[in-house]
């Protein structure tokens, strides 16, 4: 017996919960993590796109929904990564199998099937594969930090030159140009 839309966002709300990432849920529309009402407003003021903030998609699709042809259309022609569900035991579309052949879209558009037991397993996969590699941790700590307004301005600024979000932005700063380029930390965690 399949798993009901309701089961499965719950599961998927708490699997993305648990490993600290910000999303948003056209399922759940209440669940947009981190996005408050004036982060909405000044996305929508500027005429950008809130998918477009997304590093990924997750869609599932064991059931017909008219919103899955728009997200995968946008998805690819954004290049964004996109898993698209299916629950074990249901009928994908041919017409969906026949697009996910074509070389360019399967590097972007991974098909895959899941029980309730698989799916955490083969949706932190995917989050690994967004990341750049396999093994990255995914944040799960919450930190505050308190900025100067002439910082915020920065940071608005270069999240919309990078299309990355601050908080993005700031842990690849951290891990690349900090962390990975302090030999002493390094040698105290026993790199080379």
């Amino acid at each position: 017996m399949g798993q009901s839309a309701e089961t499965f966002n719950a599961k998927l709300t708490e699997i993305l919960g648990k490993s600290g990432i910000n999303f948003i849920s056209n399922l759940e529309p209440a669940k947009i993590s981190d996005y408050n009402t004036s982060d909405l407003a000044k996305i929508d003021q500027r005429g950008e796109i809130l998918l477009d903030k997304m590093d990924g998609l997750i869609i599932e699709g064991s059931y017909p929904n008219p919103e899955i042809g728009y997200l995968i259309a946008f998805g690819l022609s954004r290049n964004k990564p996109i898993l698209f569900l299916i629950q074990k035991g249901k009928t994908l579309d041919p017409a969906l199998r026949t697009i996910s052949q074509d070389k360019k879209t399967a590097q972007y558009l991974k098909l895959k099937y899941y029980s309730p037991a698989s799916l955490e397993k083969v949706v932190l996969s995917f989050l690994n594969k967004i990341e750049g590699f396999e093994g990255i941790e995914i944040p799960t700590i919450k930190f505050t930090l308190r900025l100067t307004p002439g910082i915020d301005r920065y940071l608005n600024w270069k999240s919309q030159k990078t299309g990355l979000s601050k908080a993005d932005f700031l842990r690849d700063t951290l891990n690349n140009r900090i962390i990975k380029s302090d030999d002493d930390y390094r040698k105290f965690n026993g790199q080379k």
